[in-house]
């Protein structure tokens, strides 16, 4: 327990319901240039795989075009269904 700051006159152990507001800021995490040319060169490899060999601007695929339809828009659509 001596690790922790007590009441010079009870000796009681300090207790704060809420941390510092006073804190300084962590630094934002700062990458290798390493690790981001890596990260360059798969995102460019990802892009070069998912494009169509005629190269025409029509054809092009991308990963991570599928979206998920919301919740709502499920529920939208199952209404519809049912009122036909």
């Amino acid at each position: 327990m001596r690790h922790f700051d007590r009441d010079p006159e009870t000796n009681e152990v300090l207790w704060f319901a809420a941390p510092p507001l006073n804190t300084a800021r962590r630094p934002a995490p700062r990458y290798s240039l390493q690790y981001l040319h890596w990260l360059a060169m798969k995102r460019k490899k990802v892009d070069e795989d998912c494009m169509e060999v005629d190269g025409s601007e029509d054809n092009v695929k991308r990963a991570r075009s599928l979206v998920n339809p919301t919740a709502t828009e499920m529920v939208e659509n199952l209404l519809m269904d049912m009122s036909e």
